[in-house]
């Protein structure tokens, strides 16, 4: 079944650009398939990852937020593990 497809018209900083065009070359994919996917695994991300990809959050709070977020991925991972 072929799945509904969106297209967007994005523009990038000229050394973004650069750095996207070198990563697909580099990867042999073309660059409308390699943003594709990062917008897919960055939709995929916890609010609280997105924020911090999105520099949301102020540099003051940035350690305690880390260490937040670290405690709760350690926290899913051990829920994760599979029980004896």
């Amino acid at each position: 079944m072929i799945r509904p497809r969106y297209s967007i018209a994005i523009e990038l900083e000229l050394e973004a650009s650069k750095r996207v065009d070198g990563i697909c070359k580099r990867l042999g994919m073309n660059k409308k398939t390699v943003i594709a996917r990062m917008i897919t695994w960055f939709s995929r991300q916890p609010d609280e990852v997105q924020v911090v990809i999105l520099n949301l959050v102020r540099p003051a709070s940035q350690a305690g937020f880390l260490h937040l977020l670290a405690e709760q991925a350690e926290k899913r991972a051990k829920a994760e593990l599979p029980t004896k």
